[in-house]
């Protein structure tokens, strides 16, 4: 297997046309913290024979910062070697049965700060060495992509605005959210997505140039607004193997919650480079037992099947309460009432 952009397509390793229709996984941001394993629920063949049968060929696989690298008493039995072989060996798997993976920077935090959340922007103090090692790590896997930051975001208390040149250029100082270890408030030197991309580019050498996802602004939800866009702002590949990567929960992060903003907005990005839609859901569903899927997700799903470049992977694969959304019920593959909506769709494709 292997993914590389030509043009706004992704192309296997024959020049074919390659639409990614998957889901996210993101308990190996979080289970390597508190449950003494890399993922919450199993990742083995039985597991991936259940995504298969529902015509899955892409798993958004989420990272923590500190598991990876091992360092601020992140728990040993399932961080460092430990955390990276299990996260190799299920990209392994994945791509085995023919599924494509994304390593995703989902959880991270600055300084001796535990990563048990998601903070703004990606920290300058670990940051670097993390994509380092992950493109070490998968130097010679021509079938992985890297998302170099999952959702940029602004501080709700009005501490910090993400802004096009923070984001890209980095030399910015982002402030903690609530809920994770790093106090909420509490100023932080950013890493700038230019310079994980630099990071990347160079840790790979003379070999495989991975297709690299690059973020907007607003949780990822805003590829162009009056102070700046994706198109103009965003950093510059010096092998043209990076696409655009959005995200959308119907939940008002973000200015592009309609058809007619992605048909106005990231349809031009779509028109240049891949479009990922790295998570999606409706958290205007409600929780469990009544979360449903919407006419919306539907709408949404269409746009990017019309689009024909990148590809979408909703939230998620992982058994939990549905207002999370959980797309499953069990490892098997029932689907909740959410996952039976996309479930259905994608058996529409081929």
């Amino acid at each position: 297997m292997s993914l590389s952009v030509s043009g706004n397509r992704l192309v296997d390793g024959m020049g074919n046309t390659v639409f990614l229709h998957g889901v996210a996984r993101g308990s190996s941001a979080y289970a390597c913290l508190s449950r003494g394993s890399v993922f919450s629920g199993p990742s083995d063949q039985a597991s991936v024979e259940a995504m298969k049968r529902w015509n899955i060929n892409l798993v958004w696989l989420s990272i923590n910062e500190d598991c990876w690298l091992g360092i601020n008493g992140a728990p040993a039995i399932a961080s460092g070697a430990n955390y990276r072989s299990a996260i190799r060996n299920y990209v392994n798997l994945l791509e085995d049965n023919g599924i494509y993976a994304v390593l995703d920077l989902a959880w991270f935090a600055p300084g001796s700060y535990l990563s048990n959340s998601h903070e703004p922007l990606p920290d300058a103090d670990h940051a670097g060495a993390l994509w380092s090692s992950i493109a070490s790590e998968f130097a010679d896997d021509r079938a992985v992509s890297f998302n170099l930051a999952e959702e940029p975001q602004r501080n709700p208390d009005g501490s910090f605005t993400l802004t096009w040149s923070c984001l890209y250029n980095g030399g910015c100082y982002a402030t903690c959210l609530k809920g994770g270890d790093c106090p909420a408030g509490k100023s932080y030197a950013a890493a700038g997505i230019r310079q994980l991309l630099m990071t990347v580019r160079g840790a790979e050498g003379n070999g495989w140039h991975h297709v690299v996802w690059i973020p907007g602004i607003d949780s990822s939800n805003t590829l162009a607004d009056r102070n700046g866009s994706w198109l103009a702002d965003s950093p510059a590949d010096p092998y043209q193997q990076k696409g655009a990567y959005v995200q959308f929960f119907n939940d008002g992060a973000g200015s592009c919650q309609t058809l007619s903003c992605w048909t106005a907005s990231w349809a031009a990005v779509a028109a240049q480079v891949p479009l990922l839609a790295g998570g999606f859901g409706d958290l205007t569903a409600g929780g469990a037992p009544a979360c449903r899927w919407t006419p919306i997700l539907d709408t949404f799903m269409s746009f990017f099947d019309r689009l024909g470049t990148g590809g979408y992977a909703p939230w998620s694969w992982d058994v939990a309460a549905c207002s999370d959304p959980s797309l499953v019920t069990d490892s098997d593959g029932t689907p909740t009432r959410y996952g039976a909506g996309y479930k259905a769709h994608l058996a529409t494709l081929p």
